[in-house]
């Protein structure tokens, strides 16, 4: 016998697919998975790009205060300086600026500092533009703490030039304000951490 023939009716309609029933199927269906795999915003940090800013802002300063050193202390004994006083504006005008301030201690900008206060290679001070406006920013700086102090060391240089008889009246006394305002400062942590 020859199988059954299937008959189909040319006037059957095809199931509408667009119906309430089947949107409602889709609406749940979207709800489960939305809550088997939630979804997951993405938070951008707004101050990410700020601190990467800032901390290429202090170490580029740091690194023209290190090249500006080392290039000094090739040249000849009359061009100890060439490049310190070339830059001396420019540098200080960074390290002033109240927005990168804290990311430049962080990264040692007081190091640099104490290196350019230091004694030439000939045993000589500094120029005294670079005495003065050096310890003009190292006054005005607002976020150096106790530790910065220690872990530069920059006070004791500060305080060679306050006691230094043969340094001039001026930078004498730019050097001993420096050293009275971080006297202040460590007797208000001090103070601070004992709960006075």
């Amino acid at each position: 016998m020859s199988p059954p023939k299937i008959i189909v009716d040319s006037d059957e309609k095809e199931p509408n697919l667009n119906t309430k029933h089947t949107e409602n199927i889709k609406k749940e269906a979207k709800n489960i998975s939305e809550e088997i795999l939630p979804v997951k915003k993405i938070k951008t940090n707004k101050n990410s790009q700020k601190n990467i800013d800032s901390d290429k802002f202090a170490l580029d300063l740091i690194e023209l205060m290190k090249s500006c050193y080392e290039k000094d202390l090739n040249k000849s004994k009359d061009n100890y300086e060439v490049q310190k006083i070339k830059h001396i504006n420019e540098i200080c005008n960074k390290l002033l600026n109240t927005k990168y301030q804290e990311k430049c201690l962080f990264h040692g900008c007081l190091d640099q500092i104490k290196i350019w206060l230091e004694p030439l290679p000939d045993r000589s001070l500094p120029n005294v533009v670079i005495k003065k406006n050096l310890l003009e920013v190292l006054s005005h700086m607002k976020n150096i703490t106790r530790s910065d102090l220690l872990n530069s060391q920059v006070g004791k240089i500060v305080n060679f030039y306050s006691k230094n008889p043969r340094e001039n009246m001026e930078i004498r006394r730019m050097a001993k304000n420096c050293v009275s305002k971080w006297k202040n400062m460590i007797i208000m942590e001090e103070n601070e951490e004992n709960g006075l």
